[in-house]
């Protein structure tokens, strides 16, 4: 999540809205103590490659993640 870059500035870490983000997004969230570092470690990996084969293959996946929630919507409703 590029939002784990986002921190308070009293604390140096993001509130307790960062993971209910990431909940609601339904990622996978084993560890909520150790999830933004995890998360920070990652953005600041992917985001300091300078692939853009990486980036490219990583906006097709979510692009097929969309496109999975709207065929399942559409399903649902085809059977209401």
């Amino acid at each position: 999540m590029l939002s784990s870059l986002v921190v308070a500035q009293d604390t140096g870490v993001p509130g307790p809205g960062f993971v209910e983000l990431a909940r609601h997004l339904e990622l996978p969230v084993n560890n909520p103590d150790t999830y933004w570092e995890d998360e920070l470690r990652g953005a600041a990996g992917f985001w300091s490659v300078h692939d853009p084969v990486l980036v490219l293959d990583s906006a097709i996946d979510r692009l097929m993640d969309e496109l999975g929630a709207i065929k399942a919507a559409i399903q649902r409703l085809g059977d209401a």
